[in-house]
């Protein structure tokens, strides 16, 4: 049977070539996994997270460390792993 042939023909570099990806793939999951532990430690406690804050109009923003109390009931708190301001943010 020539399928047979033509899928014997290229199924190791098949595999090969998807492998690669999965094994990036799982190792980006795993990490993400160990970002969620971090998460976890931090349930029901007061946070300190480095924060660009806006004192006023006009005023340059300014990189402090803020204290985040835990979430009320119907408040979640979400982490950020990168961030950016619009451009309306500077008018």
């Amino acid at each position: 049977d020539h399928s047979y042939y033509f899928i014997a023909s290229f199924i190791e570099d098949h595999v090969s070539f998807h492998g690669k990806r999965l094994r990036k793939k799982q190792a980006e999951v795993l990490a993400m996994a160990s970002q969620l532990k971090d998460v976890e430690d931090t349930v029901g406690k007061v946070i300190t997270c480095k924060a660009m804050v806006a004192r006023g109009p006009k005023v340059p923003l300014a990189t402090e460390v803020v204290t985040v109390d835990p979430p009320r009931e119907g408040e979640v708190r979400v982490k950020v792993i990168a961030n950016a301001p619009c451009h309306t943010d500077i008018y």
